[in-house]
């Protein structure tokens, strides 16, 4: 029985147990038979199993096994506290905070009860989706030996598109929003930032990079 095959009889238990409690499927585990979701699910157990043989996990395989584990947790959950109003808001917001990080947004945003983190949860599903050379055509700032660049990194999300962590790419300008790997600017930037944030905090023994290094012009746009 290969993986597929697999997937389709676990989710199809799953189905038969609750349907032999004369209950109809909670509109929270409709997922059970979308085939849609059954790839994507075998998508991210490659990712989830790639992180078994190692001791370090990447930045994928700790944010898809995390979330897992915390909406596995939610599920259960929601299904005891039927009928608990304000325990079930309190669950889905988890099972959405868990969703998120595994990269499924779109189904993040059908549970959350908040309005704004919904919002928040379509635009970056949008954002994946996106093609990875798509920029809004805002100009970066510039002097005559050094440039800043409009977009800036504003997090680092999981993509199952992708197939792994990229960074949630944002317009100060104009608000536009893409997901994909940082190219080289966003990088350099992005770590120097880290560099002297950790330094002014005390963490971290070595020197502040210059806004001059950081920013200098580079040979191409980002």
């Amino acid at each position: 029985m290969n993986d597929v095959d697999m997937a389709y009889v676990g989710t199809k238990l799953a189905r038969a147990i609750i349907t032999s409690m004369n209950k109809p499927l909670p509109p929270d585990l409709k997922f059970l038979d979308d085939p849609k979701r059954i790839a994507e699910d075998l998508r991210l157990q490659e990712i989830r199993q790639a992180g078994f043989s190692r001791a370090r996990l990447t930045e994928a395989e700790r944010l898809v096994q995390q979330g897992s584990l915390i909406e596995e947790t939610a599920r259960g959950n929601i299904i005891a506290a039927e009928g608990d109003e304000e325990a079930l808001q309190m669950h889905r917001s988890q099972l959405a905070h868990g969703l998120a990080l595994q990269g499924r947004y779109g189904e993040a945003a059908q549970h959350h009860p908040d309005e704004a983190m919904r919002a928040d949860y379509v635009r970056i599903a949008d954002a994946i989706q996106r093609p990875d050379d798509e920029k809004c055509d805002c100009p970066d700032d510039e002097t005559d030996t050094l440039t800043i660049t409009p977009r800036f990194s504003e997090r680092t999300v999981m993509s199952v598109r992708h197939g792994g962590a990229v960074q949630l790419v944002t317009c100060r300008k104009c608000g536009h929003t893409n997901a994909r790997p940082a190219r080289s600017r966003l990088l350099v930037q992005s770590a120097a930032m880290n560099q002297n944030l950790a330094m002014a905090k005390g963490q971290s023994e070595r020197g502040r990079i210059p806004d001059a290094v950081a920013l200098k012009k580079p040979d191409a746009g980002t």
